[in-house]
């Protein structure tokens, strides 16, 4: 069925309305939740790289958990950060976005 093309233009004029409705209402939402909310929390401002601490620790879990696997007989094996990082520098890596946790 053919449509009028003052049809097709109220058509166009609700979407548009729809459209900035969704605009308005998505602005403030995404305002809040990248910008408001990790400035008063400090979500995105932690450190980059692990501490001495947290590093000992890491290796001592990993040590740990591989000595246990092994005692039992269990396959396992390394991915993602842990894994570049023992190829790389045979260490765990200091970036913390790259350990698997």
């Amino acid at each position: 069925m053919f449509t009028t093309y003052s049809a097709c233009r109220a058509s166009l004029k609700r979407h548009r309305r729809k459209l900035a409705i969704i605009i308005i209402l998505l602005v403030p939402c995404l305002w809040l939740h990248f910008v408001i909310i990790p400035n008063s929390t400090g979500i995105y401002h932690q450190p980059c790289y692990l501490t001495e601490e947290q590093l000992a620790a890491m290796r001592y879990m990993v040590r740990n958990i591989i000595a246990l696997y092994e005692e039992m007989n269990v396959t396992y094996w390394l991915d993602f950060g842990t894994l570049l990082g023992a190829h790389r520098i045979g260490d765990i890596m200091r970036m913390k976005t790259c350990n698997s946790r």
